[in-house]
């Protein structure tokens, strides 16, 4: 028996080593490479790594004498037809650490899910670049290798693979991640998806609680007669490169000079949540937090709270309705008594996204609506996601795509045209704003704004995405800023007077709701006084910035 055993893993000896090439080529490649870029300790990982690929080996080979007995004449196809997929998948795998420097996670499956071809396509277009070689090369050597292995003989193949997996970790430019531990993919995969399937489940929960949520909402009032309050929630503004907060390009003309007139309010210490939209907007417009005692499907939301104290309510996006399956973000939306969605109303002649002008007139139709004197809109913008040079029309490039200002860094420069792609798409969102603005100048009116995360442009990581807090702050360290009509000002001369004192607090922008009950002047028996930016009672708590539980003061002191 055991000479018959030999005999059939003799036979096929490609299929074996097209199996450890396909596990051990991106276990090695993300293991070196960290220990390269970040000095990670390579031996314990190395372990791990072995361990774990002989462990699924060991599934391989029962699988394999399995479909050897059940289909004696098609075993090979379908094992192959098994390991090409786990080389797709751990393909996949690679590609998202060479861009985001992570694995598959249940956040990068809900926007897997959630994506629209649009996206899918300014996604690919953004990220086809020369990492693309990486993954490229990993499934045609595997390929190739395989269909000719007897003729290239285990040396030579293994030879290579060494050299070459050396030389594309030197050579790939990856920055690599310190807390990264390569798990296996399918392993990845069941418990990404797991976790996904419970968001899921969550979800429909929280659709079941609306109504008996709202029920329990008792003593909520508003003593204003007429009133347009309005929460805008930006896309991918990151601080570092708004004039309202010291960038030494005029980014924000119009909400610059409404600064210096001191008329607009810059919070200067406030964080996101999480690097990404998904699970930040959940927070933004809901009382989950990390810190709070109900989970998300037992949590109070924004829309809900205003209609009950008597205001008409608006949701008008520039963001596709694309997050019904698993954000729970359009769950809320579709709350309000107004919901509007630009890709409702236009048609894309250039395959692009539309610019956020065509929020406008939406906004116009809410503003004139004679039914109520009461209103509370929300505003969602695609402000500056990438790719950026799709976020403005011609007419607003202010910084020529070839400039190159001596405050850049060597990073910046070699990618000059993406950063001044992302600084005009800021002079072009100062722009939406300050018409919102001018919108609401004679009315009874506030508007907050804040982005829903950071963004990175080559100042700490060769990378434009939002990249895990552990990598940089700048994915989570957000502006938030406020304006307010001359009407509302002498009105709320207490509720200013507070806010004046507030701009320096450290602050979670996963709490704003709070603070949005106090801007809007509710007497609300729910409401946490300490959570809320502008509130006399206000205490600052640790910031948590991710899922994983980062606290950001911990991170700021080892960034240091």
């Amino acid at each position: 028996m055991l000479k018959n055993i030999k005999k059939y893993l003799e036979k096929d000896i490609d299929l074996i080593f097209y199996f450890f090439f396909i596990h051990f080529f991106p276990f090695l490649f993300i293991i070196l490479n960290n220990n390269i870029k970040n000095n990670v300790p390579i031996l314990f990982d190395l372990k791990k790594a072995i361990i774990a690929t002989f462990n699924f080996f060991i599934a391989y080979l029962l699988l394999y004498f399995i479909l050897r007995f059940v289909f004696k004449n098609n075993y090979r196809k379908i094992l192959i037809f098994i390991l090409t997929i786990i080389l797709f998948l751990n393909a996949t795998d690679l590609f998202l650490y060479a861009n985001f420097s992570v694995q598959l996670t249940p956040e990068l499956l809900n926007i897997l899910f959630e994506t629209n071809k649009n996206e899918a396509k300014e996604f690919i277009l953004t990220f086809f670049n020369i990492r693309l070689s990486l993954i490229i090369f990993y499934i045609l050597f595997s390929l190739v290798t395989f269909k000719f292995f007897y003729k290239l003989k285990f040396f030579k193949t293994f030879l290579f693979f060494s050299i070459s997996l050396f030389f594309l970790v030197q050579f790939s430019n990856i920055d690599g991640n310190y807390y990264l531990r390569k798990k296996h993919i399918i392993k990845n995969i069941i418990h990404s998806y797991s976790r996904y399937r419970k968001e899921m489940i969550d979800l429909n929960n929280f659709l079941n609680n609306f109504e008996n949520l709202t029920q329990n909402i008792t003593s909520i009032s508003n003593e204003q007669t007429e009133a347009t309050y309005v929460l805008i929630i930006g896309e991918s503004f990151t601080k570092y490169h708004s004039s309202l907060y010291g960038y030494q390009r005029n980014t924000n003309p119009n909400m610059k000079k409404l600064q210096e007139q001191g008329k607009l309010f810059t919070f200067e210490d406030v964080v996101s949540p999480h690097h990404f939209t998904r699970e930040t907007l959940k927070k933004l417009v809901s009382t989950y937090a990390h810190d709070s005692n109900n989970s998300f499907e037992n949590s109070m939301n924004i829309i809900d709270i205003m209609k009950k104290a008597g205001f008409k309510t608006y949701w008008i996006s520039n963001q596709e309705d694309f997050a019904f399956r698993g954000a729970g973000l359009s769950a809320i939306a579709n709350r309000a008594d107004n919901v509007a969605f630009t890709e409702n109303n236009y048609v894309q002649d250039r395959g692009e996204k539309i610019y956020d002008e065509a929020i406008l007139p939406l906004l116009e139709n809410a503003l004139n609506d004679k039914s109520t004197q009461k209103k509370f809109i929300i505003l969602h913008l695609f402000g500056s996601h990438a790719a950026y040079k799709y976020r403005y029309p011609e007419n607003f490039i202010t910084f020529k795509l070839d400039d190159l200002p001596e405050f850049f860094n060597d990073l910046q420069k070699k990618n000059k045209e993406i950063v001044n792609h992302y600084d005009n798409s800021l002079v072009y969102n100062d722009y939406i704003i300050g018409t919102i603005i001018n919108k609401l100048m004679d009315t009874n009116s506030f508007i907050l704004y804040l982005s829903d995360h950071g963004q990175t442009l080559y100042e700490d990581v060769n990378d434009i995405a939002s990249p895990i807090p552990t990598k940089t702050l700048r994915s989570v360290e957000i502006p938030m800023i406020f304006w307010a009509s001359k009407d509302y000002l002498e009105l709320h001369p207490e509720i200013i007077s507070n806010l004046k004192l507030a701009l320096k607090n450290p602050y979670n922008s996963e709490d704003i709701i709070y603070t949005l009950i106090d801007l809007c002047n509710l007497t609300y028996s729910e409401q946490i006084p300490e959570k809320s930016i502008i509130n006399k009672n206000f205490k600052p708590k640790k910031r948590i910035i991710s899922s994983d539980n980062d606290i950001y003061e911990e991170l700021k002191m080892k960034m240091r």
